[in-house]
C-alpha cells in the first residue's frame, strides 16, 4: 500500500447504494406476492363462475317450467277447470323464477367482473415486478460502481520493491493526470547499467 485516500465518502456511497438493491429487491417481493394474491383471487372468481352458470342454466330451466304452468291454468282458469288459487299460485311462481333467473344473471356477472379485476391486477403486478427489476438492476450497477470508486481509494505499487520519494502531499488534488505519486524500485532482480 503506498497511498490511501479518504474512504468515508466512497463507503458512504456504498452504503446508500446498498441500501437501495435492499429496498428495490423488497419491492420486487412484494409486487410478486401480488402476483400471487391476485392470482388466487382469479381463480376463486372463476370457480364461483363455474358454480353460477349451471345454477344460471337450472334457473332457467326452472322459470321455463312454471310459465308453462302459467300458460296451462290461464285457460283452465277462464274456463273455471282449476281455481284462481291455482293460477295466482302458478303466476307468483313464475315471477319468482324470473327473479332467481336475474339473481344468477347477476352472479354470473359479478363473476366474470371479479374475474376482469383480478386479471387486471395480475397485469398491474406484473407490470410493478418489471418496474422493480429495473429499478434493483440500476442500484445493483450503481453499487458495483460505488464498490469499484471504494477500491480505488486505496493505491497499492504493482511490484515489489523500494518506494521513492512522494511526490503528491497530503490534501493535494490527484487524478489519472496528474504526474507520478512515486517511484517503486525494484530490488528482485536487479539491473546495474556501467561502462
Amino acid at each position: 500500500l503506498l497511498f490511501e485516500i479518504d474512504p468515508r465518502p466512497f463507503q458512504a456511497a456504498l452504503d446508500q447504494a446498498n441500501g437501495q438493491v435492499a429496498q428495490y429487491q423488497g419491492q420486487v417481493e412484494q409486487a410478486s406476492s401480488q402476483i400471487t394474491q391476485a392470482e388466487a383471487q382469479l381463480a376463486q372468481a372463476n370457480s364461483q363462475l363455474l358454480q353460477a352458470q349451471p345454477r344460471l342454466v337450472q334457473a332457467r330451466g326452472y322459470q321455463v317450467k312454471t310459465e308453462l304452468d302459467v300458460k296451462k291454468y290461464q285457460p283452465l282458469a277462464e274456463q273455471k277447470a282449476v281455481t284462481q288459487q291455482d293460477l295466482d299460485n302458478a303466476l307468483q311462481t313464475n315471477t319468482a323464477a324470473k327473479a332467481q333467473v336475474d339473481a344468477e344473471k347477476a352472479g354470473v356477472e359479478a363473476a366474470r367482473a371479479q374475474m376482469a379485476h383480478a386479471s387486471a391486477e395480475i397485469k398491474t403486478a406484473h407490470a410493478g415486478v418489471a418496474t422493480a427489476k429495473g429499478q434493483l438492476e440500476n442500484a445493483q450497477a450503481t453499487a458495483k460502481t460505488a464498490a469499484l470508486n471504494l477500491s480505488f481509494t486505496r493505491i497499492i505499487s504493482p511490484i515489489d520493491g523500494i518506494a521513492g520519494m512522494a511526490q503528491a502531499q497530503v490534501g493535494d488534488l490527484v487524478s489519472t493526470t496528474s504526474n507520478p505519486l512515486t517511484t517503486v524500485s525494484t530490488l528482485d532482480p536487479i539491473k546495474v547499467y556501467f561502462t
